[in-house]
C-alpha cells in the first residue's frame, strides 16, 4: 500500500488524467482493505465458503480495475517517471489481484478447515510483499523492517499447524505461493522502477545536452556569420590591416597592406611591425606611445614615419586597437594603416612656402619654384580644367620673371555683367549634359563697369563653376553676384552655390581617371583666387558653396551715368514691371530708377490684371509666366499696351529681351518698341 502511495503523491503534480487515475486508484485499495476485512468475518463468524466467494470475485474486480488503471494512463501523452510506475503499478496490482483469487480458489476446492486464517495469510502476505517492492528502493531500512514480520507471521502459522496436527501441506502450500507471488512482483517492480527512473534522469540529461549543444552551436553560427563579415571588410579594405598576437607577431594581413608595404603575406606572417616598417626615422616617441597602448590594452591613433619593402619612407596613420582576452590581458591587436604621404608632403611644402614667405626679399622667389614644381605637377591630370589652370599658372611664371615685382594683372576697365555672362554662357552646355541647371543671380548694377582683370576674372569664377558642376550630383548651381560701392571703388561678392549635396569633398577622385591629385582643388583654388587679387575667399561645405570678394577700381564713372540715362522720353512715361523674381525686379529697377519713369510692381497674374484694369501703362515690362497664369493669356485684352517680354538668359526666344541685359540692351529695345529715336547722348 504505501509503493501506491508514493505513487499517488507523485501524480499529484502530473495532468488532469493521471489525477483522475489516483483517485480510482484511492478507491480501488480502500475497497480491497473492504473486501479482506470482509471476507475474513464471513470466513471465521458465518460461512467460510461464501466468505470464500465473496473474496475471489472481489479480487478478481480489482484486478479487473488495476487493468483499466493501466489503460488509462497509458493514454497520458507524458513519457516521464511518473506515467511508467503508474503502469508497472497497474500491471503488479492485477497480478496480485488475479493471484489471491487463485489461491482463494485453490482453498475453495481444498476444503480448507480453517480457510479465514489462510485468507488473511495469503492476502496480507502478498500485500505487504508488493509495497516491500515498491519501497525497496527508496526506504530500504523500513521495507526490511515490513518483511521481517511478514516471514515470522507465516513461520508462525506453519508451527502453529505442525503443533495443532494440522494438514501441514496445504498451509506449505498456500504461504510459500505467496511468498512466490509477492517476492518476484517486488522484485520486478523494484527492478523497473530503478530502469524507468534512470531512463529519465538519462532523457533529461540528453534533453538538457541537446538543448545546450542547439545554444551552442546558434552562438558559434552567429559568431562565424559576424567573423565571415569581418573578414570580408578587412580583405576588401582600402587601408592597410594587420593581426598581430599579443608579442606583436604579425598573423594576418590584408591586401591593401601588401600593396602599400610591398611584403606578401607569407612574409609579414611571424615578424613584428617593427621588423617590417620602422627604420631609422621612425620617432621613438610615437613607438612608445604604440608599446603603451598594447600594454594598457587602450587605442591609439598616430602618425608614424615607415618604410616599404624597397626602404621607400611612407608616412602612415596608424589606429591601433588592442583586443583583450578573457583574462584581461592583450590577446590580439589589430593596426589600421593609411597613406598620409601626399598630404604630410603638401603639408610640409605649403608650410615652407609660408616659412619663406617671411622673408620678402625672397618670397618672390619661392613662390615662383612652387609654382614651377609643386602646383604645376599637381596639375598635370590631362583634365581640361587644369590645362587651363596650369596655362594660366605659367603664363604667371613668365610674366612674373619678365617683371621683378611680384605677381602683376594686366587691369583694364570691362563690363562685370557681360563678363559674367559669357562665362555662364560658355559652362551652361556642360551643366546640361549632367542634368543640372546653371543660372545667374546679378543683383548689381546692369551697366556696372569696373577697371581690373577681366580675363583673369573670367578664369577663375569659371575654375569654380566647374568644380561645382563636377561634384554637384543634382539640382543646379547659381552663381549670384551682390555690389557695394566703397569709396575705394566697388566691391563685388561672388557667390556660387549648389542646390542639392555635393558628391565629394575638396581633394576627392576626379570623375573619369580616378586621379587623386596631390594639392587639394581648395588650395588650387584659393591661390587662383588670391593671385586674381580676392580680398577674402570662402568655403561653406554644408551648403556646397563658395564665395569670393573682390574690389575693382570705378571704370569711367561719367559714362556710366550718361549710359544708364540714355533714354530722356522716359521722363514721366509709366513703366509696369510683372515679374516676382526679386533678382530680376531690383535689376530693373536700377536700370530705370535713372530715367525719370515712375515704375509700378506685379508680383503675380492677379496683381498684373489689377493693374492694367486701374490705369493703362505706358510700357509693360514682364515675364512669360506669373504665379497664377500666363501673361500672354492676360494681355489678350489689352492689345494696345507696349510690351517687352523678359526671360533668363539661355532661353530667351526671338522678340524677347535677355536677362540681364546691358543699359543699352535694354533702352534700345524700349526705344524700337516705343517707335521713339535712341538718344545716347
Amino acid at each position: 500500500m504505501a509503493g501506491q502511495n508514493a505513487i499517488t503523491t507523485e501524480a499529484n503534480g502530473a495532468s488532469a488524467l493521471l489525477t483522475y487515475a489516483a483517485e480510482r486508484q484511492v478507491g480501488r485499495r480502500m475497497r480491497a482493505l473492504f473486501i479482506i476485512a470482509c471476507g475474513g468475518i464471513i470466513m471465521a463468524a458465518i460461512a467460510p465458503r461464501v466468505g470464500l466467494a465473496v473474496a475471489l470475485f472481489g479480487f478478481a474486480a480489482e484486478a479487473v480495475e488495476a487493468l483499466v488503471l493501466r489503460a488509462i494512463t497509458a493514454q497520458e501523452p507524458m513519457d516521464g517517471e511518473a506515467t511508467r510506475r503508474w503502469q508497472v503499478a497497474g500491471v503488479a496490482a492485477a497480478v496480485h489481484g488475479f493471484s489471491i483469487a487463485a489461491a482463494l480458489a485453490l482453498l475453495w476446492s481444498f476444503g480448507a478447515p480453517d480457510p479465514a486464517a489462510y485468507f488473511l495469510v495469503i492476502a496480507f502476505s502478498t500485500a505487504v510483499a508488493l509495497d516491500s517492492g515498491g519501497l525497496l528502493s527508496t526506504v530500504p531500512r523500513i521495507t526490511l523492517l515490513r518483511i521481517v514480520p511478514l516471514v515470522a507471521a507465516i513461520t508462525s502459522l506453519w508451527l502453529i499447524d505442525i503443533v495443532r496436527g494440522a494438514d501441514r501441506s496445504l498451509l506449505m502450500i498456500v504461504a510459500i505461493t505467496g511468498l512466490m507471488i509477492g517476492v518476484p512482483i517486488a522484485l520486478h517492480l523494484r527492478a523497473v522502477s530503478r530502469r524507468a527512473q534512470e531512463s529519465v534522469l538519462s532523457r533529461e540529461d540528453l534533453i538538457r545536452s541537446k538543448q545546450e549543444l542547439e545554444n551552442a552551436y546558434e552562438e558559434l553560427r552567429a559568431e562565424q556569420d559576424e567573423v565571415v563579415k569581418l573578414s570580408l571588410v578587412a580583405r576588401h579594405a582600402s587601408d592597410a590591416v594587420t593581426i598581430s598576437d599579443a608579442a606583436g607577431r604579425v598573423q594576418w594581413v590584408n591586401r591593401a597592406f601588401s600593396l602599400l608595404t610591398g611584403y606578401s603575406g607569407a612574409e609579414a606572417v611571424g615578424k613584428t611591425r617593427a621588423e617590417l616598417l620602422y627604420g631609422a626615422d621612425t620617432s621613438e616617441s610615437s613607438i612608445r606611445a604604440i608599446e603603451e597602448a598594447v600594454s594598457w590594452a587602450q587605442s591609439l591613433r598616430t602618425e608614424v614615419c615607415a618604410y616599404s619593402k624597397d626602404r621607400t619612407p611612407l608616412w602612415i596613420e596608424t589606429s591601433l586597437v588592442p583586443l583583450p582576452g578573457r583574462n584581461g590581458q592583450t590577446d590580439l591587436i589589430i593596426c589600421i594603416d593609411r597613406d598620409i604621404s601626399v598630404e604630410r608632403r603638401d603639408s610640409v611644402v605649403l608650410q615652407e612656402v609660408l616659412d619663406a614667405a617671411v622673408d620678402s626679399g625672397e618670397a618672390h622667389a619661392v613662390l615662383l619654384e612652387f609654382l614651377e614644381t609643386e602646383v604645376a605637377c599637381a596639375l598635370d591630370t590631362g583634365t581640361p580644367e587644369a590645362s587651363a589652370l596650369g596655362a594660366r599658372v605659367a603664363a604667371l611664371i613668365t610674366l612674373s620673371r619678365e617683371d621683378p615685382s611680384l605677381i602683376v594683372q594686366h587691369r583694364s576697365a570691362f563690363g562685370l555683367d557681360a563678363c559674367l555672362t559669357e562665362t555662364i554662357r560658355k559652362l551652361r552646355p556642360t551643366a546640361r549634359r549632367k542634368g543640372l541647371f546653371l543660372d545667374l543671380d546679378f543683383v548689381a548694377d546692369a551697366g556696372l563697369r569696373v577697371e581690373g582683370p577681366a580675363d583673369r576674372v573670367g578664369e577663375i569664377v569659371e575654375s569654380l563653376l566647374r568644380r561645382a558642376i563636377r561634384v554637384t550630383s543634382g539640382g543646379g548651381v547659381v552663381l549670384r553676384v551682390r555690389h557695394e560701392k566703397t569709396r575705394q571703388g566697388h566691391d563685388v561678392t561672388l557667390e556660387i552655390k549648389t542646390t542639392a549635396p555635393r558628391k565629394g569633398e575638396a581633394g576627392a577622385p576626379l570623375e573619369g581617371d580616378g586621379t587623386r591629385i596631390p594639392l587639394s582643388l581648395d588650395v588650387c583654388a584659393d591661390l587662383a583666387l588670391l593671385m586674381g587679387g580676392a580680398l577674402e575667399t570662402g568655403d561653406d561645405p554644408s551648403t556646397g558653396g563658395w564665395s569670393a570678394r573682390f574690389r575693382f577700381a570705378c571704370a569711367d564713372p561719367e559714362d556710366t551715368e550718361t549710359e544708364i540715362a540714355g533714354l530722356p522720353a522716359l521722363d514721366g512715361c509709366t513703366v509696369l514691371l510683372a515679374e516676382n523674381r526679386p533678382h530680376i525686379r531690383t535689376c530693373y529697377e536700377r536700370l530705370l530708377e535713372k530715367t525719370g519713369a515712375r515704375i509700378r510692381m506685379a508680383g503675380s497674374a492677379r496683381d498684373l490684371r489689377e493693374a492694367l484694369e486701374l490705369d493703362v501703362p505706358d510700357l509693360l515690362l514682364h515675364s512669360e509666366h506669373l504665379p497664377g497664369g500666363a501673361v500672354a493669356d492676360i494681355l489678350e485684352c489689352y492689345t494696345r499696351v507696349p510690351a517687352i517680354c523678359i526671360a533668363p538668359e539661355g532661353r530667351a526666344k526671338p522678340g524677347m529681351l535677355a536677362f540681364p541685359p546691358t543699359a543699352d540692351q535694354l533702352f534700345t529695345a524700349i526705344a524700337k518698341r516705343l517707335d521713339l529715336p535712341r538718344d545716347a547722348a
